[in-house]
């Protein structure tokens, strides 16, 4: 081989080992990069995994919130109707106290000559008066049956079972209202 064969192929060989050289650092460089982006991949999926596992949680606990609302909810709705019972209950017993009173009222004072008789105590009152209790209609739209009827006479109140008026003495016939 000739000087000239030998420089030329010096010269490739420099030059293929120069380019080997920049391939080598540029694997380098590649074979670097894919283990960091390795190493984030691995965190990135653990940060993953435990956020999919903290949304299953949440969302466990927000299941958990919908069922305890949705338990308050029939609660509410059962004090509610509780209460409406209650209400209407304490609207149909003071009508009736009321009507009654009224009868005794009547028959004390028209028909015994005697004071009128107590009223409900103050703190009974007070509670209907602040909870807004009135003399309630049956369900049927009608009052309770009246204890009392008119007199044709005088058109008074008297007791519906009463023979004779206590204002004008009228003698009462039947059972007319």
């Amino acid at each position: 081989m000739s000087s000239e064969d030998k420089l030329a192929i010096l010269k490739e060989v420099r030059h293929k080992s120069y380019i080997m050289e920049r391939s080598k650092q540029e694997l380098k460089s590649y074979l670097t990069n894919v283990t960091a982006e390795d190493n984030c991949l691995t965190d990135y999926k653990a940060e993953l995994v435990q956020l999919e596992q903290e949304k299953v949680a949440r969302l466990e606990e927000l299941r958990q919130l919908e069922n305890d609302m949705a338990c308050i909810e029939v609660l509410v709705d059962q004090t509610n109707q509780a209460k409406g019972g209650a209400y209407s209950g304490a609207c149909e017993s003071y009508g009736h106290f009321c009507s009654v009173k009224k009868q005794v009222d009547i028959l004390r004072s028209e028909c015994l000559g005697l004071e009128m008789s107590q009223a409900l105590d103050m703190d009974l009152q007070e509670m209907v008066d602040r909870l807004g209790v009135t003399e309630e209609q049956g369900e049927n739209g009608t009052n309770r049956p009246s204890l009392s009827r008119k007199c044709p006479q005088c058109d008074k109140d008297i007791h519906k079972n009463s023979p004779v008026c206590t204002f004008c003495k009228e003698k009462i016939r039947g059972n007319k209202s």
